[in-house]
């Protein structure tokens, strides 16, 4: 059964401001999950990034808090997962998806591996 994740996107505002600078300029974004295909010499696993289906019900005015993105996560795969928790400081984990549909978070890349089998 998949799975649903639930982040809130502390500064989603901030992402509208990359259109005004200069070309190759970025911020980046503190929110984000992907799907590990494997692992990488050069940035350590190999990453397909997923999309997340953006919700504004709960938004403040200026977007910059309360805007919630939702992610699928299916079984048998594994997720790494950035979601921040306050302006400053950003939660880092891994994540597997059990048969029931309950996601579980692992410390290290070798632990969701073990959890998937």
């Amino acid at each position: 059964m998949k799975a649903n994740i639930k982040i809130e996107a502390i500064g989603f505002n901030s992402a509208n401001l990359n259109r005004l600078l200069p070309p190759g300029m970025k911020i980046p974004q503190r929110y984000w999950v992907a799907e590990i295909l494997g692992i990488s010499h050069k940035y350590r696993f190999r990453r397909k990034f997923i999309n997340g289906r953006v919700d504004y019900k709960d938004s403040n005015s200026k977007a910059s808090r309360g805007v919630f993105l939702n992610y699928i996560l299916e079984p048998g795969r594994i997720y790494e997962v950035s979601k921040p928790t306050s302006w400053k400081c950003t939660e880092r984990f891994f994540a597997t998806v059990d048969n029931s549909g309950a996601i579980n978070k692992h410390e290290s890349y070798e632990d969701a591996k073990k959890a998937t089998g």
